[in-house]
């Protein structure tokens, strides 16, 4: 008896191919997928890079993102495949067989499928996962020997979550048999839609959400208003999205229904009637491809945007070779900043000079900077990051050039003469007022202008302000500096620093050379304290780091948009298969009552293209829309050239159009094979 069901269950498959082949192969693709970003999460040679934790961090979140999708798209796959096959299992129900026995054969059948997506999925994921690591290891720029290895505990772990998954599946499927009685199942794949009703509210609150969530990615323009907006613009458009296409999309149907000249054209009749009797069952699907397509060009593009402009990413966060800084929180009255300035300066010209390096330009100068709450023309200590925070810089007038090159010439008035009740004001928004309230001391405004401020860009974008406070003297800068001390526990985290740059002669090895030696001679000589000390920052010493993090971001944007295009052409080819089943005894009927068949064949392509290509019209919408807020995100990684990241998701946009056209052309292939005679 056993073999009876397990005859019958293969030849099932068999005679299903078309349905299980594609179910199996994205089962397959998917199960490599995860196992390959778990062998990239156990790796031991990974865990030695430098910057391994964030990767560590990057391959777990890829894990759970996959795993989470794989349970979504092969769930929605195996509820399409059981709804087409449940006219087959009604007439085996017919014919005598009990449910119990047709559970046995879906049980033969669903083991079946999983023992074949898990074993071939773990094989290919074994064979590609050096080739991955290969990869990545290029990507981050790291140099290292790579020796084959299959590691247990991704294999475990493979096998856990999608073994639960296709067991999950088989519940689905055997309760789908249980709940249904034999008429039902034999009527289970041609269940007609009846016409749906226009619900004008739900559309009306699907385009109100999408042009919230237009809105808000559009005009938000505080850094930190971006991050916690974010996701909230994200799920505006998403259900927005959802509601336009299950509503707004019938709405839209009928409204050409009504239009005469439109309607009753042979090309349109059949299309237009079509699609607003079964687009309640099909909005679902189509909006699911437009969210995912926006998704493949979202995280594409940018991760893309970030791993192309990477050394300009680098140079905007270390704009020097090396950075040198003696740092203070409380300026004792003894010490002289100019002397302690010129002493550090000292130390580390004679470190350079040992060298290999040479100095090809240097410039030094006396800063501090403070994070506040501006409320008109005051400046206080951040209560709330819902305020509107501001960053001030505050440095000498003799000294501005020597932070920002060339900031004198850049200002429409030169700076004026100041005292020490009085500084100038310049700044991303113009300061209007005479007088200036720092932390509850005033001053005298003697000049103010807009202009750019470029000190610590990868930083000054977290803020809806940033300034430059130009004063008369350090003595002034130390008074200032020293009123935060006053306020206790309110005072604003900040140091006052002495910054020497360094832009050397030298090779990568040398120019890291000089910055161990730097950090040896201040570990050595430097007094420990808590209220100074001294530091350097080198840019060859951070670029692994940064590569190691951009590069695990373009490694995983593009392992995700990988999934996601595969998951996007599965729900495309399924979609296809169903609407070719569901069509073809309607385009019969249509030819039998007097349609010709090149006239059929002429609704059939109008229907198609419509649907086919409305989710993607939609995603490249949403794209565009999103660009402002994708844009300020990436400043926040020191991407700042606009242009760069226009062209990377424009290209981005490109290729996917180009594969979602092929994917159309192939699909629609399926389409006219199950329709039959009309093509």
């Amino acid at each position: 008896m056993n073999k009876i069901y397990s005859r019958l269950a293969f030849t099932n498959i068999k005679n299903n191919k078309t349905l299980y082949m594609p179910y199996i192969i994205s089962g397959m693709v998917m199960i490599a997928m995860f196992y390959v970003m778990m062998f990239l999460n156990n790796s031991k040679g990974l865990g030695k890079v430098p910057g391994a934790e964030i990767l560590v961090d990057i391959m777990g979140l890829g894990c759970g993102i996959i795993a989470i999708f794989s349970y979504i798209f092969l769930f929605y796959t195996n509820s399409f495949i059981i709804k087409r096959r449940k006219k087959e299992v009604g007439i085996y129900n017919i014919l005598g067989m009990e449910k119990r026995h047709i559970a046995r054969v879906l049980i033969i059948e669903t083991l079946t499928v999983a023992l074949a997506a898990i074993v071939s999925g773990i094989i290919a994921g074994i064979l590609f996962s050096k080739l991955m690591i290969m990869f990545l290891y290029r990507i981050i720029n790291i140099k290292a020997q790579i020796d084959f290895a299959v590691s247990t505990g991704a294999v475990v772990n493979t096998i856990l979550i999608f073994g639960v998954l296709y067991f999950l599946t088989l519940i689905y499927n055997l309760m789908q048999v249980k709940l249904a009685n034999p008429i039902e199942l034999l009527r289970g794949g041609n269940v007609g839609e009846k016409e749906p009703k226009s619900k004008w509210l739900i559309a009306i609150i699907g385009l109100g959400c999408l042009a919230g969530g237009y809105y808000i990615a559009i005009t938000t323009k505080s850094p930190l208003q971006v991050l916690s907006l974010f996701f909230v613009a994200v799920l505006l458009v998403i259900v927005g999205t959802y509601l336009l296409f299950i509503s707004g999309s019938i709405v839209i149907l009928k409204a050409l229904r009504k239009n005469k000249k439109f309607y009753y054209n042979k090309k349109h009749f059949a299309a237009v009637s079509g699609m607003i009797y079964r687009m309640k069952q099909n909005a679902g699907g189509l909006a699911s491809i437009c969210v995912l397509s926006t998704m493949v060009l979202v995280v594409v593009s940018t991760t893309v945007s970030m791993y192309a402009g990477m050394e300009g990413e680098l140079k905007q966060r270390y704009p020097s070779d090396i950075s040198v800084y003696s740092w203070y929180k409380e300026v004792p009255d003894d010490v002289n900043l100019d002397d302690a300035l010129k002493e550090a300066a000292a130390d580390s010209d004679k470190i350079i000079a040992d060298s290999a390096c040479n100095v090809k330009d240097s410039k030094s100068y006396t800063y501090f900077s403070w994070t506040v709450f501006r409320e008109g023309t005051e400046f206080k200590p951040v209560l709330s990051f819902d305020n509107d925070i501001s960053l001030l810089y505050f440095v000498t007038g003799d000294e501005i050039d020597n932070m920002e090159a060339g900031f004198k010439k850049s200002l429409n008035k030169k700076i004026p003469q100041l005292d020490t009740g009085s500084v100038a004001v310049y700044g991303t928004e113009k300061f209007n007022g005479d007088i200036i309230n720092l932390l509850g001391k005033e001053f005298k405004v003697a000049a103010a202008e807009k202009t750019a401020v470029s000190k610590d860009s990868y930083m000054s974008s977290m803020y809806s302000g940033v300034y430059y406070v130009v004063v008369d003297s350090k003595a002034t800068l130390a008074e200032i500096f020293n009123l935060n001390s006053s306020l206790g526990e309110d005072s604003v985290p900040t140091m006052l620093n002495n910054e020497i740059d360094y832009n050397l002669y030298g090779s990568s090895e040398d120019k890291l050379a000089v910055a161990k030696a730097l950090d040896k001679h201040f570990e050595e000589n430097s007094v420990k304290s808590d209220v100074s000390g001294f530091y350097e920052e080198s840019r060859d010493a951070n670029r692994e780091q940064i590569y190691v993090l951009y590069g695990g971001l373009f490694f995983i944007g593009i392992f995700l948009g990988t999934m996601f295009l595969m998951v996007t052409v599965m729900i495309i080819f399924y979609k296809q298969i169903s609407e070719g089943y569901d069509d073809k005894a309607r385009y019969e009927i249509m030819e039998k009552v007097g349609m010709s068949n090149d006239e059929v064949k002429k609704s059939i392509t109008s229907q198609v293209r419509m649907v086919f290509f409305l989710p993607i019209i939609l995603a490249a919408c949403h794209l565009a829309a999103a660009f402002p807020l994708l844009r300020r995100l990436l400043v926040m990684f020191n991407l700042t050239d606009v242009k760069l990241i226009v062209i990377c998701m424009v290209a981005t946009l490109f290729v996917f159009m180009v594969i979602y056209y092929i994917v159309f052309k192939i699909t629609s292939r399926a389409y006219y094979r199950i329709v039959g005679n009309q093509i």
